[in-house]
């Protein structure tokens, strides 16, 4: 994108932070010739970049997912006709398409003020590209698709109306629009390949400007209206830049290189200079996860050859020899008269281990699926069983083949109530009420899944459960109060509320989840966003067996970038439930509290906030024979929570850490402060 005195050109890069695309405006430097061989020392190659960094300007400094989800560019969209944005001729505006919501909108910012954005449009047709200004700034050309057809379109930026220019049944795309604001050039598909076109904005008459059996791409207009230059693969199958004169049709080769060429733009008032992008096929080793781009500016001495351009009446269909070989003849009525598709099914299983033995009885496990061709619809059971004091059978049905997803799951399930909650990071909850108790339940789930947009969704579930928490024959209130050296006050209140807790229940739920996290490489997880969990349940009481009960949570997270690889994060977690529900939250270990011991803070009823530093410490640690570890990072963190049981007169549980650790994910070192002493934990987790 060139600026209206032609001083300055934009164009689409990568952030530093390796994955959102922005759009950057850069001054043209005063000529300097290209040589290849030209291989500058470290330090001056050094400070020349260092100069060049300093004149870049951001203009979209927002980060993802407002305003937008990304801006549309080759980076992250499949490489489309036509450039990706415009910067008008008047008023300095500069014109693009981003994701918003469900699909593309176009946004103008203001070329001047990098932030500040003018208008937000919604453009009422699927995958718009190309956005092209008016000479007079009024009005954006671009390429859309509407069912299916894809067209020229023009948008009034004032009315927001729309009109259809080609309106044809060609696939029409990257508009380039005269200087006089007369006509439009255009890629249009000519069988199986793609030429330009000419559409007069007067009349709507449209021409045909070159043929042939290769590919033309990007057409954009010198400022006197004669020339068009376009890039074509014409002979090798390599995109190099052509331009060709409107009136006599003659194209001239301008490049010969080995590599891409692309969107091609003339300087302000010239006709043999242009600024283009190059693929950099020689340049193996600078880009790794994005492609190597550069611009370039070009000066036209002599043309490599010339042609003129006319239709010799070539075939324009991309034949192979063996085309015929498997051919397939669509239903022309199957959009009217839709037949189911047939199922076809993948089978997929694990190990099968089955045994016995005297002591302990039966004993095994394993796992077979199957799912569809289109993974719409899968089907899961699996099982594992160790005597009588273990078993685990489930079977499962997914489906989402529509926008409402949809999963009901069967399972009858037995074990020793902690393994519930023992994680490597954490080892087993402190609790011996938890740690004498056998868990069975045995029910069945249907649950739906509704996503609003991508970062929103609704679920809904309801369930027929059975529950019961054995335990040992002898355990009372009485015995867990006349054996303090054994329980304290929280195994009591634990008791009281697993005795309370055995039963069936009808279950309905609902919950709202909004998830708007980036992650990345470089903090080795959250980078930036929010992300909130609010989820309600109920379950009326009917009659003795079936228990009533009610619990309310929520769970919401911040990540705020401060740079590429330091980051501030926060998180709230509340929790409040009826005795009967028989859930509760533990705190400590790895996750809430750090630095205390997993279940020092226990309670069906609990509050919790943390927040953290995350930065990076050391990149990698070199070690000989080209060995390294790493990323090393740091961390500086604050918790807090309360927990109660509810109607228990007991005092609430308080708790409260801070302190500081070194990450080499998953292993992370902690010191928190403790009685003026600096504890140190370790734990095996990887940050919430």
């Amino acid at each position: 994108m060139l600026s209206p005195d032609g001083k300055q050109i934009a164009y689409f890069t990568i952030a530093e932070n390796g994955f959102s695309t922005v759009i950057v405006k850069y001054p043209i430097p005063a000529e300097e010739v290209f040589i290849e061989i030209k291989k500058p020392d470290d330090e001056s190659d050094k400070k020349s970049n260092e100069k060049k960094n300093k004149q870049i300007v951001n203009l979209t400094p927002q980060f993802p997912p407002e305003p937008w989800e990304y801006i549309v560019s080759d980076f992250v969209t499949w490489p489309f006709n036509g450039r990706n944005g415009d910067w008008s001729r008047t008023g300095n505006k500069i014109a693009f398409f981003a994701q918003k919501n469900r699909d593309h909108a176009l946004f103008i910012i203001d070329a001047e003020k990098p932030d500040k954005i003018l208008q937000t449009i919604y453009v009422p047709f699927d995958q718009s590209f190309s956005p092209i200004f008016s000479p007079d700034g009024e009005t954006v050309y671009f390429s859309a698709a509407e069912k299916i057809t894809r067209d020229i379109y023009a948008i009034d930026l004032k009315s927001q109306k729309t009109v259809n220019l080609s309106n044809d049944e060609r696939f029409d795309t990257a508009p380039a629009v005269s200087p006089d604001g007369k006509r439009i050039a255009y890629i249009g598909s000519d069988g199986d390949f793609q030429h330009i076109f000419i559409l007069n904005l007067e009349n709507g008459e449209k021409k045909q400007l070159t043929f042939g059996r290769f590919n033309d791409n990007s057409p954009s207009w010198s400022d006197d209206g004669a020339t068009i230059v376009f890039t074509s693969d014409k002979g090798d199958q390599v995109w190099k830049i052509y331009p060709i004169d409107a009136a006599s049709k003659t194209i001239s080769q301008w490049t010969d290189y080995f590599g891409s060429s692309d969107m091609p733009i003339f300087a302000r008032g010239k006709n043999d200079l242009i600024y283009y992008a190059v693929y950099r096929d020689d340049d193996e080793h600078k880009g790794f996860i994005y492609s190597n781009w550069e611009i370039f500016e070009a000066l036209l001495l002599k043309p490599i050859k010339q042609f003129v351009a006319e239709d010799k009446g070539e075939s324009t269909d991309f034949s192979f020899t063996d085309r015929n070989l498997s051919f397939y003849k669509l239903d022309a009525e199957q959009i009217e008269n839709p037949n189911p598709s047939p199922q076809k099914w993948v089978i997929d299983g694990g190990d099968v281990n089955i045994g016995a033995d005297t002591y302990w009885g039966m004993f095994g496990s394993s796992w077979f699926g199957w799912s569809n061709i289109l993974d719409s619809r899968h089907h899961l059971f699996q099982f594992s069983l160790s005597g009588n004091y273990f078993r685990v059978l489930d079977y499962i049905y997914l489906n989402e083949e529509k926008r409402l997803g949809r999963q009901y799951e069967v399972y009858n399930r037995k074990y020793p109530f902690y393994y519930a909650f023992y994680g490597i990071a954490t080892g087993r909850p402190r609790q011996s009420v938890i740690r004498m108790t056998d868990y069975q339940e045995f029910g069945a789930t249907a649950a739906m899944r509704y996503p609003i947009d991508k970062f929103n969704r609704y679920e809904f579930y309801a369930s027929l459960r059975n529950r019961d928490f054995s335990m040992p024959i002898g355990l009372d209130e009485e015995w867990i109060i006349g054996n303090p050296e054994q329980f304290n006050d929280q195994d009591l209140q634990m008791f009281r509320l697993l005795n309370n807790s055995s039963g069936s229940n009808l279950v309905a739920g609902a919950a709202f989840v909004r998830d708007t996290v980036f992650y990345s490489g470089i903090t080795q997880g959250p980078l930036h966003g929010n992300a909130v969990r609010a989820q309600v349940e109920f379950a009326p009481p009917m009659g003795k067996e079936f228990k009533g009960f009610y619990s309310l949570s929520v769970d919401a997270r911040t990540y705020r970038r401060l740079s590429s690889g330091v980051l501030l994060a926060g998180r709230i977690s509340l929790f409040d439930s009826s005795k009967k529900a028989g859930d509760f939250v533990l705190m400590g270990g790895a996750d809430m509290i750090r630095g205390r011991p997993y279940g020092s803070l226990v309670g069906n009823q609990i509050a919790y906030g943390s927040v953290e530093l995350r930065f990076p410490i050391v990149d990698a640690v070199l070690f000989p024979r080209k060995f390294a570890l790493g990323p090393f990072r740091g961390i500086l963190f604050g918790d807090a929570g309360i927990a109660k049981f509810s109607g228990e007169k007991f005092p609430a549980q308080k708790g409260f850490s801070y302190g500081a650790g070194i990450q080499f994910l998953p292993l992370t070192f902690l010191w928190t402060q403790e009685n003026h002493k600096w504890v140190p934990s370790f734990y095996f987790a990887y940050n919430w």
